[in-house]
């Protein structure tokens, strides 16, 4: 019996899929001086895929949009600033280091108004209240509708032909 690996269409398409990139938002609450914000985010193997400096100047080479918001204060809130970063990451496990210049940590803008939120994505949130850096960790899982996409290629897969 000749027995060949034969790659469906729909495994194809799956295959391209769960090892691209998707979009990520990822949400920094900066304090007043944004312009000595910094951060850096790697993969498992340690390579940096995405870095800012000032605040704002993003290096990668991933896709990516950002945008900064200004958030006059109020007595629940102090002056800050909302850097909103989509940027294009795979499924894994990757590190983050958010750096201050000044070295008092981002501990005045946050949902909270102490730092406790200073990077957040999906239900994970990585406090910066004081110092010079800290680091975390957080995985990018792949969407649901790309995991059903992988489970249906393998069944097809499976197809045996008579």
């Amino acid at each position: 019996m000749n027995k060949r690996f034969m790659l469906t269409a729909a495994g194809a398409a799956t295959t391209a899929l769960a090892g691209s990139a998707s979009a990520e938002l990822l949400t920094f609450n900066y304090d007043y001086y944004a312009g000595e914000a910094g951060w850096s985010i790697s993969d498992s193997d340690g390579n940096v895929l995405i870095s800012c400096s000032a605040g704002t100047a993003i290096s990668t080479s991933l896709g990516y949009s950002a945008n900064l918001y200004y958030a006059n204060g109020s007595s629940a809130y102090p002056n800050g600033y909302l850097f909103l970063v989509d940027v294009d990451l795979a499924a894994g496990d990757y590190s983050i280091t958010l750096t201050d210049t000044w070295g008092d940590g981002w501990e005045y803008f946050s949902p909270t108004g102490s730092g406790n939120s200073a990077f957040v994505y999906g239900d994970y949130a990585l406090a910066f209240t004081s110092g010079s850096s800290v680091t975390g960790s957080f995985s990018v899982v792949p969407a649901p509708g790309a995991l059903a996409l992988l489970g249906l290629a393998g069944i097809a897969s499976r197809k045996r032909r008579k």
